[in-house]
């Protein structure tokens, strides 16, 4: 999948993985992300044609896209938690609460869409890949976290084995489509994969495939990483590079962003 400093998979790897650090690749991602929302109703008509929020403005919010050609075709982006807490805590606030005080470290997956039919769920595994490694092995999260319309719920279930920690609710963010939240333990995922598909063959053994070439992946990923700069993060963010005093889910804390 790794071939000359790129990722590419698919049919003659049609598709390329990459890692969106520049405000460019970002502006990209967050477009196709309001442009499939726009489509589900999820956003106002008089939206500004982007969809992305102050979690995407954190130095360690990592944004993944699929490429085939020219064409963006898919994006996913994880939000790790922190004094501002996640995009989750609007509806889940209690539940994620609960993991935190039980020393749980969170990463919340957010921002996924695929405009492929075909090769769609192959996609999906691998933008999954990036992410898992990502809080996994190189932020060393604890949990994933995802809110998800119900109709997709058991995907995530059946194929990825997380786990329904929340009750339906209605999500404002999103015109009031229903919403239900999933955990994926990270800390015991390595077992759970090997036992759900260690015996399976080829593609189908997502314990190999998620657990496989790690050093090389997590390698690549470290390179590509990057925060936003500042002119971007003033530009779309209003953030300046100072010290702030702000108001945060857990109170008033002084704090100081490094995005250097």
């Amino acid at each position: 999948m790794l071939e000359s400093g790129r990722y590419v998979f698919g049919p003659g790897g049609e598709y390329r993985l990459s890692v969106a650090a520049s405000i460019e690749a970002r502006r990209k991602a967050w477009a196709l992300v309001h442009d499939v929302y726009e489509q589900k109703g999820y956003v106002p008509a008089n939206s500004p044609g982007l969809w992305y929020g102050y979690h995407d403005s954190l130095p360690d919010t990592t944004t993944f896209l699929v490429k085939r050609g020219d064409d963006v075709v898919a994006t996913l982006t994880t939000v790790f938690d922190g004094l501002i807490g996640l995009p989750a805590d609007e509806l889940y606030e209690d539940t994620l609460d609960e993991m935190r005080l039980a020393g749980r470290q969170l990463c919340e997956i957010s921002s996924l869409v695929c405009t492929e039919r075909r090769g769609g769920s192959e996609i999906l595994m691998h933008l999954f890949r990036a992410a898992y490694t990502t809080a996994r092995h190189l932020e060393g999260a604890s949990d994933f976290v995802v809110t998800v319309n119900p109709h997709h719920r058991l995907y995530y279930e059946r194929a990825l084995l997380f786990e329904r920690v929340g009750e339906e609710k209605t999500y404002s963010k999103v015109a009031g489509a229903p919403a239900v939240l999933l955990r994926l333990d990270l800390k015991n995922a390595t077992e759970r994969y090997r036992e759900a598909y260690g015996n399976c063959a080829g593609p189908r053994n997502l314990h190999a495939f998620f657990e496989g070439n790690v050093a090389g992946l997590c390698r690549w990923l470290s390179r590509r990483r990057a925060p936003l700069d500042w002119d971007s993060l003033r530009e779309y963010f209003g953030i300046r590079p100072v010290a702030l005093r702000q108001k945060t889910r857990r109170g008033v804390q002084k704090i100081a962003l490094s995005y250097a």
